[in-house]
């Protein structure tokens, strides 16, 4: 997630100016470009979209608070756009991206994979989808595996890890 912070932060130092003017831009620029693929998956529905989209609690939230997750968002995001133009080695680069800018965004993996075992004609092309996930594994996930074995030990005693597999206790029968 960092490179996507560096371009402005390079700018702001170069310039002289505090570089928490580069995270407020750069998440700024996030949020506009989130804004634009929306506008492109959805035409013709532009007031909506401008409706919920500015009124969202989770962009007035993650702009005004600075949140960094505006940026795995818009990889995700980055993602649908170029399944909807079917161009699946770009969506599967996009969305590993994503993952690897933000952890939870591997829960967006089953939808793709329903969406295309539902969509008769992407469905032969899914091998795309998925030799992009495994190219941009080996170039954003398996360097991390392979040169930090501290930040291996970090995600993997993550409490929120745990989550992902545990059923809440209300939900097993007989409790």
């Amino acid at each position: 997630m960092w490179l996507a912070f560096l371009p402005a932060t390079l700018l702001c130092e170069a310039i002289g100016i505090p570089v928490s003017y580069a995270y407020g831009a750069t998440l700024f620029l996030a949020v506009l470009a989130i804004l634009y693929l929306l506008k492109r998956l959805l035409p013709g529905r532009d007031r909506l979209l401008l409706a919920t989209y500015w009124l969202s609690p989770i962009v007035i939230v993650a702009s005004y608070f600075g949140f960094n997750d505006l940026i795995p968002v818009l990889l995700l995001v980055v993602s649908l756009h170029y399944v909807r133009q079917a161009r699946l080695l770009l969506a599967g680069l996009a969305c590993m991206a994503a993952v690897s800018a933000k952890l939870s965004m591997l829960l967006a993996l089953p939808f793709f994979m329903i969406y295309f075992f539902h969509n008769r004609a992407l469905r032969q092309f899914l091998r795309y989808f998925v030799k992009g996930l495994l190219v941009g594994s080996f170039f954003t996930l398996l360097p991390f595996f392979l040169v930090s074995d501290a930040g291996v030990a970090m995600l993997l005693s993550n409490p929120e890890i745990g989550k992902i597999y545990r059923l809440p206790e209300s939900t097993v029968i007989g409790r």
